[in-house]
């Protein structure tokens, strides 16, 4: 008897009290989620990796140990790194140590040059001397599409420089500062090769052809690698932008006589390039995209990418052969964002190929001995695990408060459909007890796994099969999907700020698209799916037609349920198929029974939005009875 009075009050101030678990179960789970999201964001940037990246693409070895640098990035994407540590790897072992050199607020790229480490930055060069870095010179202030390596000439630090006009030239440092040099000669991007029969090998198409350069459409972005082997300085043209790249053995000075130029020709013509070959064997790939160039006791090496990872030799009598780099070894298995790079020691008769993810940081190591490119004997693990331990610890955080958000809900209307006054519902002279809540909610479970169970039945007696494959294992895989995703949906968010607009359905389906089920048929694919979807909507229907006809379905007869009209009597095929395409207003997405909630609230009959709007009840079976008696 106690309890009447408070079921009075409850059902006094039950909109108050539904508007308030509402509300509740809205506050503090969006509270938990942002509190999750700004704790695993807290010192990182937005769509961003962890902010130390290693650099092994860039670096110099010396006595088998790879000097490079580790970034310590800001959080600001456009802002340039903090610092750069120089870094010693040794090649061997794997093993890492930390030089103690540091070049503050830029990037700077370890090289050894003779018996001296120099440490170049985008805007000055720097010499170890006693375990620290001094500022030997600024650089000399650099072109916007043309950037050349720094190297040493007849002992003096030397870039090569672009004049206004077009041309080139030798920087060399001096004690005044950085003087002009002899002039050289370069190519322009996208040459075209052709065969000289003369000459017996692939040169460039003369600047007087009919087609000297293929058409681009993307801006050239000229970079030249110079390096020294056997006392001679090679040259390596790239470009990366139209897939550009040639090599010549030495510099091609302009008042030097030029190959198969007449010494009677005017001095206004202008200077066509010479010695220029294409890399790689006979026949090259004209469009190879070729990065890099270094020495070894052989030769010179030589790494690209197309498709995969790629590496040529020009050994020292001139002629060259390519290596075929195994795949399979290395976690990172895409060509995009993986860049290969061929570190060799002039004195040493190993080279090495590495495979590194500058994304990343992870790489793998493999020897190059003779002939043959082994397989990785070493790898460098990246910060993946940290980025998706992140996304882990984060995705908890979110499944909590959606679990929370749904028990606040499930408990709220539950504690509001409390009470024996409101467990019945008469009409006429009979009465019927409601179905309580929880079981309901089980029924609907057994009914969706049901269902489920009996398609994929039907789908392998058709020979359909589906398997989706997860990057569970792959931790760079599934870190690439994550990142993919939070830069996308970053760029989504922003898109309402007016600077970045990205459409967030195919955001989302380009993001998630690893976890699409792959199909495979034994039939034909459009019968044997016409078929499948006849045979859905016969399960489906036919289900809806059981609980019209009977009140039951699987779910409801394993729990005792049966669904009534609220005239007591069956609900009919129209009612039941209303209510069941209600479920998707109900459940939107199944991420929130908000809708559901609460409509039970505000329901004296415990009545979902289904049941609302086909005038039905879910009541246990066999409770009705003659209300006079009862």
């Amino acid at each position: 008897m106690s309890s009447q009075p408070a079921e009075r009050m409850t059902s006094r101030y039950r909109p108050a009290l539904a508007i308030g678990i509402v509300v509740l179960s809205i506050v503090l789970p969006v509270a938990l989620a942002c509190w999750a999201v700004l704790s695993e964001m807290r010192d990182k940037g937005i769509a961003d990796v962890p902010s130390k990246r290693v650099r092994y693409h860039y670096g110099s070895v010396k006595n088998r140990e790879l000097w490079h640098a580790e970034l310590q990035l800001s959080s600001n994407v456009s802002a340039p790194p903090i610092e750069s540590r120089i870094l010693r790897l040794d090649l061997e072992t794997g093993v890492e140590r930390d030089t103690g050199l540091v070049v503050n607020g830029e990037a700077g790229w370890p090289m050894w040059m003779g018996d001296s480490l120099f440490v170049v930055s985008r805007s000055a060069v720097f010499r170890c001397e006693e375990n620290s870095l001094v500022k030997v010179a600024a650089l000399p202030p650099p072109s916007p599409w043309f950037h050349a390596s720094t190297f040493l000439w007849e002992d003096r630090l030397t870039t090569i420089s672009q004049t206004d006009d077009g041309g080139f030239h030798l920087v060399h440092l001096s004690d005044k500062g950085w003087i002009p040099g002899r002039a050289i000669l370069l190519p322009t991007s996208g040459r075209v090769w052709y065969d000289d029969q003369q000459r017996g090998r692939r040169v460039l198409l003369p600047l007087t052809s009919q087609q000297p350069a293929s058409k681009t459409t993307v801006a050239a972005f000229l970079q030249v690698a110079v390096v020294q082997h056997e006392r001679q300085h090679h040259l390596m043209i790239m470009d990366y932008n139209n897939q550009f790249s040639a090599y010549r053995a030495g510099f091609e000075f302009i008042n030097e006589p030029q190959e198969g130029v007449s010494a009677l020709a005017a001095e206004n013509v202008t200077r066509e390039v010479s010695g220029w070959e294409p890399i790689g064997p006979t026949p090259p790939d004209p469009k190879g995209r070729w990065g890099g160039m270094a020495a070894s006791r052989d030769g010179l090496l030589f790494h690209g990418w197309d498709g995969q990872a790629k590496v040529a030799r020009r050994r020292n009598d001139g002629t060259w052969e390519s290596f075929v780099v195994p795949t399979g070894s290395h976690p990172v298995s895409q060509v995009y964002g993986v860049g290969s790079h061929d570190i060799g020691d002039p004195t040493d008769d190993t080279a090495y190929v590495i495979e590194a993810d500058q994304t990343w940081g992870s790489a793998c190591v493999r020897r190059i001995e003779g002939n043959t490119v082994h397989s990785a004997h070493l790898v460098l693990p990246g910060c993946e695990r940290e980025y998706v331990a992140r996304w882990k610890c984060l995705g908890v955080n979110l499944l909590c408060a959606w679990c929370l958000h749904v028990a606040l809900l499930a408990g709220g209307a539950m504690w509001l459909a409390r009470g024996a006054a409101r467990a019945t519902f008469e009409f006429g002279n009979q009465r019927a007890t409601l179905a309580p809540l929880w079981r309901r909610a089980v029924a609907v479970g057994v009914d969706v796994a049901l269902l489920f169970t009996v398609i994929v039945l039907i789908g392998r007696c058709f020979g359909i099969g589906a398997e989706i494959a997860l990057p569970v294992g792959d931790e760079t895989k599934l870190a690439r999907a994550l990142l993919d995703f939070e830069q996308s949906l970053y760029g989504a968010v922003v898109g309402a700020g007016g600077r970045v607009f990205m459409s967030p359905a195919p955001t989302l389906s380009y993001s998630i698209g690893w976890v699409t089920p792959r199909w495979s048929f034994r039939r034909s694919p459009d019968i044997t799916l016409l078929l499948l979807s006849t045979l859905v909507v016969v399960v489906v229907c036919g289900n809806v037609f059981v609980e019209g006809r009977y009140g039951v379905t699987p779910g409801k007869w394993l729990l005792g349920l049966r669904t009534v009209r609220t005239t007591l009597r069956p609900c009919g095929f129209a009612r039941a198929l209303v209510r069941n395409v209600v479920y998707y207003v109900d459940l939107p997405l199944l991420l929130t029974p908000l809708p559901t909630a609460i409509s039970l609230m505000f329901s004296d009959h415990r009545q979902r939005l289904g049941d609302r709007t086909a005038d039905t009840l879910v009541i246990r079976a066999r409770s009705i009875c003659d209300a006079k008696s009862s």
